[in-house]
This record gives structure tokens, sequence and C-alpha cells, in this order.
């Protein structure tokens, strides 16, 4: 579905299966400012060399547990959760 509507964004060819209605808001969705601001930044985000990872920073349960021992939280795993 998203190479059909990436082809139908650039070529600005409506195909038979998509509604009028919804055509005509699928195009003032494009040439918003936001939307080509968003386009925009996703570019450079893909054109970067450095090597986004999909955890955002977050830390591994393992790690957690290093961390809490280290302050001398030697909690059991249940009690992680119920916090």
């Amino acid at each position: 579905m998203k190479n059909y509507l990436n082809k139908a964004r650039t070529t600005m060819d409506k195909p038979h299966w998509i509604k009028d209605v919804v055509w005509e808001r699928l195009c003032e969705h494009w040439t918003s400012e936001g939307f080509k601001k968003k386009s925009t930044q996703a570019k450079t985000n893909r054109a970067s060399n450095y090597g986004a990872s999909h955890t955002g920073g977050s830390i591994s349960a393992s790690q957690h547990r290093a961390n809490m021992v280290k302050l001398s939280m030697n909690l059991i795993h249940c009690t992680v959760y119920l916090v």
C-alpha cells in the first residue's frame, strides 16, 4: 500500500481505487507545509551517516538490574514491575 501511495504522490495521478474526496484530502496533506517539513527532515535523516537505533537510547532489562545492584537496590524481578 505504501508503494502505491508513494507512486500516486510523486506522479500526482489519482488511482482508480481512491475516492475523489479522499484524493483531494491527500493532495491537501501532501502540499501542506507541515508534510513538506517532515518529508525534508526524513530525507536528511535517511541520508545521515549516523546510525540511529530503533531503541531510542533505551537500556536493556539486564542493564537496569545491574544499575539497581550498583545502587544497592537488590529487588526481586516482580517488584520492579509493581512500583
